[in-house]
This record gives structure tokens, sequence and C-alpha cells, in this order.
């Protein structure tokens, strides 16, 4: 299967960057401009909103990487390779993530004012408390298969979560001062969740990179090809056939 992955990557990156120039440009028509609504424009591309043309597109990043990821676990259990559960574990989880993209299940997942007191005022992003729980035990049951991958993949996958994981963690942390310190409903606090959801995309290709990228130096007729791969039999084969 020959599939132009840096071209497919780039692109999806620029979508990224183009959805989160789009929410920007809103913040400033609304907040400088008082253009409140923009003839819909606001909400459909303001990246703190739900069921927008942004939220659609991180869904379908995350659902694009289970798909990636399936096809991985399934090459490997038809070739009676190592690892194939923890493939589709994988792909699970991203399918859980896809479906709580879109439905924004973890902003939900809020302690209630009465435990934090003084800091009630917090509890918009108090869903970080269980999120690193969660990733915590995520990242100690996949250690071992994380040092069994390949090295390219391995670090490509560390780097890919650490971008993610500094958007959803970090700038989202700073996002909840940004709001304390001007309000919701300030240019401040609108530029930066987009820069937060902004990064977030970027995180998600990363993720859609490290699966084509470990499919394009896989073993197996299901390796996509960035290009002509030097020795590649079947890419032989072809031209010989054309």
């Amino acid at each position: 299967m020959r599939v132009p992955v840096r071209a497919v990557v780039l692109s999806l990156a620029a979508a990224s960057l183009v959805l989160g120039g789009l929410s920007a440009a809103v913040q400033l028509g609304r907040y400088v401009y008082g253009h409140d609504s923009l003839f819909g424009l606001y909400r459909q591309f303001d990246m703190d909103r739900e069921a927008n043309l942004p939220t659609w597109f991180s869904s379908s990043l995350l659902l694009l990487s289970a798909a990636l990821l399936a096809l991985i676990a399934g090459d490997r259990a038809a070739r009676r390779a190592p690892g194939s559960r923890i493939w589709w574990a994988l792909a699970a989880l991203f399918v859980c993530l896809s479906v709580d993209e879109a439905a924004s299940i973890h902003e939900r997942l809020l302690l209630p004012r009465a435990w934090l007191g003084g800091a009630a005022d917090w509890r918009g992003v108090t869903w970080m408390l269980p999120g690193l729980l969660a990733v915590a035990a995520i990242a100690v049951a996949l250690a071992r298969f994380v040092r069994a991958l390949p090295p390219r993949t391995r670090l490509r996958l560390l780097l890919a979560a650490a971008l993610l994981l500094a958007s959803e963690m970090g700038l989202e942390a700073l996002g909840g001062w940004v709001e304390l310190r001007y309000g919701s409903a300030s240019l401040s606090y609108g530029l930066m969740y987009t820069a937060e959801e902004t990064v977030a995309l970027l995180g998600e290709v990363a993720f859609v990179y490290v699966w084509l990228d470990h499919l394009a130096h896989g073993p197996g007729p299901l390796a996509i090809a960035f290009g002509r791969r030097a020795g590649d039999p079947l890419a032989t084969a072809g031209e010989g056939g054309a």
C-alpha cells in the first residue's frame, strides 16, 4: 500500500493551523470589533465550543489513529507476531478518546465545589486530577510495550505524547489562570484556549504520523511507503510490470 505520508501529515497539520487561525480571528472579531456572531462563524470556529468544525476535526484525527492502530494490530495478528493484543487495546483507547472529544465527557468529571473550599474557582480544571491518574496508570501499563518498540517509533511516540499532554494538562492549567485573571469573556482567554486547542490538534496529528511512520518502516505487505523504498521487491516488480 503506497500512501504519501508526508503530504498527508503536512496537510493535517496545515488544517490544524488553519482552524487555530480561524478561531483566533473570530475571537478578534468578537472582542476587538464587537461582532458577537459573525453570521454564525463564531459558533462554528470557536475552539471552546462543542459540536463544531474544530471538535469534529479533533475527533476525526483520534478516530484515524484508532483505525491505523487496528490496521497494525490486525496485521500482527495475521502474522502471529507478539503484542497484537496491546495494539488492539491502543486502538480501543483512541476510539474512547475520539468519543470523549466529540461528547466532551472529561470536562464533566469535575470535583464538587464543596470539596474545593477556597479553590472553588479552579473547579473547571479539576478534571485533570483523575486525568493525571489515568495517564499515570496507562504509562505504567504500557512501559514494557513502549520499551520494546523500535527506537524510531518509541522516540516519535514519546514526543507525540509529550506534545498532547503539554496542551491538555500544561496549557489547560495556564488557561484556567488566564480565565480567573481576565474572565471567560475576554480576548486573552479566547486566544489562550485557541493556542491550547491548536497545540492539541498538532499533538493528535503527531500520533497519526507515529502510526503511519511505524507502518512505513515495518514488515509485511501492509507497510506504507513514504515513496520508493530501497530494496522493496514489490515496488521493483511493480515497476517492471509497468
